[in-house]
C-alpha cells in the first residue's frame, strides 16, 4: 500500500512501462472528470443495491436460524452457507453460464425478449453475482450478532400483552439495529471492492472502479493512474468501516440507554 501511495503521485509517461519519479497530483485531479465520476456513480449504485439485498437476505436467514430453526435444520443451513464461501471463483463462472444464452436463466431472458448485451440487464446480473458472493458472509456475521440478543426480552414483552409483531418491532429489531447497520456497511465495502464478478459476468461492459484499476495496470498500462484509483477505493472502504463502527456504537449506546 505504501508503494501504491508513492506510485500514485508519480508522473505517467506514455509508451513507457515505468513512471517518472517527478511528483504530481494529476492522477488524483483527473478523477474529478465526468467519465471517472460516472464510473464511481455506477460503482456506488451497484454496491448500495447489492449491500441492501445481501443484508436483507442475511437478516432473514439469520433470524430463522436463531429464532425458528431446530438443531438439525440449523446445522444443514449453516453448512450450506459455509459451503458457498468455499466455492470461490467457480460460482462466478456458474452464474455466467446460468445467465448465458443456453443457461436456465438465459432461456427465461429470451422468453421476455431481453437482449443479453443490454446494459441494464448486465448491471442486474452483476448485482445478482455480487449478492451471491456477499450474502453468505452477511448471514454468518448476522447470526453471531442476533444470537447475542437475549430472547427473554421479547418473551417478556409478549407476556405483558404485546403481540409477536409488536415484540419484534419494538424490542428485537431495535436491539438488532447496530448489527444490521454494521453488516450493511460491511457488505457495501465488499461490494465496492468486488472484481471477478463485474469482469466475468459484466462481460467488460459494466465498468466499476475495480475493473478500471485492472485496465490501468494491465491494458494501458498507466500504473500511476491505477495506483491513484486503488488508493481512492482504499480510502472509501476505510471510511465506510469507520462509519459503520461509529454508527454501531452510537446505536448501541442509544438502545442501551433506552432499555435502562
Amino acid at each position: 500500500m505504501i508503494y501504491l501511495l508513492f506510485e500514485s503521485v508519480r508522473t505517467f509517461i506514455p509508451g513507457r512501462l515505468s513512471s517518472a519519479p517527478t511528483f504530481t497530483l494529476d492522477n488524483y485531479t483527473e478523477l474529478w472528470q465526468s467519465s471517472y465520476l460516472l464510473f464511481l456513480t455506477d460503482t456506488l449504485r451497484i454496491s448500495a443495491i447489492s449491500a441492501v439485498v445481501s443484508t436483507a437476505i442475511g437478516f432473514l436467514i439469520a433470524h430463522y436460524l436463531v429464532r425458528e430453526a431446530g438443531k438439525t435444520m440449523r446445522v444443514i443451513v449453516l453448512t450450506l452457507v459455509v459451503a458457498l464461501m468455499f466455492i470461490g471463483i467457480a460460482r462466478v463462472f456458474s452464474l455466467a453460464l446460468a445467465f448465458g444464452n443456453y443457461g436456465v436463466l438465459g432461456i427465461f431472458r429470451q422468453m421476455f425478449g431481453i437482449r443479453g448485451n443490454e446494459f441494464a440487464y448486465l448491471q442486474f446480473i452483476v448485482i445478482a453475482g455480487i449478492v451471491h458472493y456477499i450474502a453468505p458472509i452477511a448471514t454468518l456475521t448476522m447470526v453471531g450478532y442476533l444470537a447475542s440478543i437475549d430472547r427473554r426480552l421479547s418473551e417478556a414483552a409478549q407476556s405483558l400483552g404485546a403481540s409477536r409483531v409488536q415484540a419484534f418491532g419494538g424490542i428485537f429489531l431495535p436491539l438488532a439495529a447496530p448489527g444490521i447497520v454494521a453488516v450493511l456497511l460491511m457488505s457495501f465495502a465488499l461490494a465496492a471492492s468486488a472484481f471477478s464478478v463485474p469482469v466475468i459476468i459484466g462481460r467488460g461492459l459494466v465498468t466499476t472502479i475495480t475493473t478500471l484499476i485492472y485496465q490501468r495496470f494491465s491494458e494501458v498500462p498507466n500504473y500511476p493512474s491505477g495506483a491513484a484509483l486503488s488508493i481512492t477505493l482504499f480510502c472509501i472502504s476505510i471510511g465506510i468501516i469507520a462509519l459503520s463502527s461509529f454508527v454501531a456504537r452510537y446505536l448501541r449506546r442509544r438502545i442501551g440507554g433506552g432499555l435502562a
